[in-house]
């Protein structure tokens, strides 16, 4: 029987149909027992989620009349009246049995640039998903609101949705994976994906949506800038001035906070401000309760008088702020809501591994959000990416926390045969860090002359003729960092990271290993930026035997329906054993269990425990 979308007379969800639904009952089954099974048919559900207006054409407060809208922004005819809230948009495979009625079968082909983070070099490659979808007429079935009231229905289904939704750019698209079997329901489908509409082309009768992972909002530039500029002259002890912009329904600056008024020979002026009026006739702010001459003691101008026509910058201070509250301000100024954060990993993240790390920095040339996190990576070593969960995480590569449980892989159990191997990465290997600090103020940040300050830490075991009798050098422009103390903490967490350089292990698994039930088994759900011990031929002791190393997730691709790639990197921090400081009560060191070990115990004067191992250094 073949159905077409649109078709009316067709009993959805009967027994006869029992991939669409089906009551739920005997021989259900969770997404994490399909995923083991043998012989099973996957399944893709796109939503896309557009703006839509909740009102009626023609019904107060919507005083609109002729042809009806089709309750969107871009076919509102009564703008006074809109009230935005989403519709979704429900696509499968065209390819495979319809899970469930309402869905329009159009989609043809997924394609998928995974998360990839590299430690490295301090960025991470964010996702990128290419959907392409086939463009065929379309009755406008549950999209047109007024459909009963067209004469006629014509056109194909995207060059329809693209001219209604042409403010389409940036909205949310969601991808969630499933099986066709019987009593499997939309509500049983996991998260997949969840990202941004960056574009949508279409050619013949093919439209292809090009998808952009949640980080891509950070190309957006923090801060905004700014075309105001002083109306008339200010001497230092002005309390107000008048600011002229191009005329807008809002000023480009913020209720209260901070500005830079350029200065007529040198430094700008940093100044407070708490209170600006605007007026949209004429594009003035009136800029009042004003502070003067602010964060001189980082260099910046004293109050002092400024020519007519001087550019007026908003700047954003973060002052004695942790890092990790930085980042996630960066995240929400851009547009990113606390929703799609993991706050909780980054308030632990916080409090576990960066409380030590304190900034105050000026930003006072507007650009991309994204070049501000990738300087936080470097000079904190941490890595910023949008986990599989859909939500935006944060982590410092420290070593191993003490009483952690991992997914152990292996070659007898998990990995594919003949799919793994190592690269030493010998080019991310360092030997010294020059780390330089204390930016100057109203420069880039990109340069040695933009910064006052330098600290040189030298691993000269590394560099000796008996070790790898090589100098690999690597520069940190520290834009974050003020003093000696911090630039020096971080330069020396940097070479004990990288001193021995980052191995790299590629493998595959297949779907049970890298995936499953994220609620009833989160133990088999391996992700980017987990922490797993491996065990594998590939890597071996001095003596032959397969070692166990803990390594992590940089990157997980699925190369066919039931199998997965993982890149891996060692997580090894340097030599020796890192200390954690012991619960009250623990008992002696000669009396600890393994388990207990893991934390710090005192060493003797040599260094060495009672054992005769190594002591304990701090990370």
């Amino acid at each position: 029987m073949g159905i077409r979308w649109g078709e009316t007379g067709v009993k959805w969800g009967g027994p006869e149909w029992p991939q669409w639904g089906g009551p739920a009952g005997w021989g259900r089954k969770t997404y994490g027992e399909l995923v083991k099974m043998i012989s099973r048919i996957p399944s893709t559900l796109i939503i896309i989620t557009l703006d839509y207006c909740t009102r009626t054409f023609g019904t107060s407060p919507c005083l609109a009349t002729g042809t009806k809208c089709y309750n969107t922004y871009p076919t509102c005819k009564y703008l006074s009246a809109y009230n935005k809230t989403t519709k979704d948009y429900k696509f499968t495979l065209r390819e495979k049995p319809l899970p469930f009625p309402g869905h329009r079968p159009y989609l043809k082909t997924e394609q998928y640039l995974s998360t990839e983070i590299q430690p490295d070099e301090a960025v991470t490659i964010d996702h990128r998903v290419t959907l392409v979808f086939y463009d065929e007429p379309d009755s406008d079935v549950g999209i047109d609101p007024y459909l009963a009231d067209r004469s006629s229905v014509q056109g194909t289904f995207w060059r329809k949705l693209k001219a209604r939704n042409s403010n389409y750019k940036g909205r949310q698209v969601r991808i969630k994976k499933g099986f066709i079997y019987t009593g499997f329901m939309e509500s049983d489908y996991v998260d997949y994906f969840l990202g941004v509409i960056d574009n949508i082309e279409i050619q013949g009768g093919i439209a292809k949506l090009i998808i952009k992972g949640l980080l891509q909002v950070t190309n957006e530039e923090y801060p905004k800038s700014c075309d105001g500029t002083i109306k008339t002259a200010i001497t230092s002890g002005s309390t107000s001035f008048i600011v002229v912009e191009k005329p807008f329904s809002t000023t480009q600056y913020t209720a209260t906070g901070y500005v830079y008024i350029e200065s007529d020979t040198g430094i700008p002026e940093i100044v407070y401000y708490g209170s600006r009026s605007y007026g949209s006739g004429t594009g003035e702010t009136t800029f009042s309760t004003l502070t003067r001459g602010q964060y001189t003691s980082l260099g910046w101008q004293a109050a002092t008088s400024h020519n007519a026509n001087k550019k007026v910058q908003q700047v954003i201070i973060f002052d004695n702020q942790n890092i990790v509250d930085v980042t996630k301000a960066i995240l929400n100024a851009v547009g990113i809501s606390d929703t799609y954060i993991d706050t909780t990993q980054f308030t632990n993240e916080k409090n576990v591994w960066l409380s030590w790390a304190n900034v105050t920095r000026i930003l006072h040339k507007p650009q991309k959000a994204k070049q501000y996190l990738k300087e936080i990576k470097e000079q904190f070593i941490v890595s910023i990416w949008q986990g599989e969960d859909m939500k935006i995480k944060i982590k410092h590569l420290g070593p191993a926390i003490p009483g952690q449980t991992y997914y152990t892989i292996n070659d007898e159990a998990n990995i594919i045969h003949q799919s793994v191997s190592v690269d030493d990465n010998n080019e991310s290997r360092v030997t010294r860090v020059i780390f330089y600090h204390s930016q100057l103020p109203d420069t880039a940040g990109t340069d040695a002359k933009d910064f006052s300050g330098v600290v040189v830490n030298i691993d000269s075991t590394s560099e000796g003729v008996d070790s790898y009798n090589e100098k690999k050098e690597k520069i940190v422009y520290g834009t974050w960092i003020q003093g000696n103390t911090l630039a020096g903490t971080t330069g020396k967490k940097i070479l004990t990271r990288f001193r021995d350089g980052v191995k790299i292990i590629p493998f595959d698994l297949e779907l049970k290993d890298s995936s499953g039930d994220p609620v009833t088994a989160p133990e088999t759900f391996l992700k980017v930026g987990d922490v797993f011990e491996l065990t594998t031929a590939a890597l071996q002791d001095i003596d032959g035997t397969a070692t166990m190393k803990r390594y992590h997730v940089v990157k997980k691709e699925q190369k066919t329906p039931g199998r997965f790639a993982l890149k891996t990197m060692d997580s090894k921090i340097g030599d020796g054993r890192w200390g954690f400081i012991a619960p009250a009560g623990y008992p002696d060191y000669s009396s600890a269990t393994t388990a207990q070990k893991e934390y710090a115990f005192t060493s003797d004067s040599a260094g060495k425990m009672s054992d005769g191992t190594d002591g304990y250094k701090i990370w």
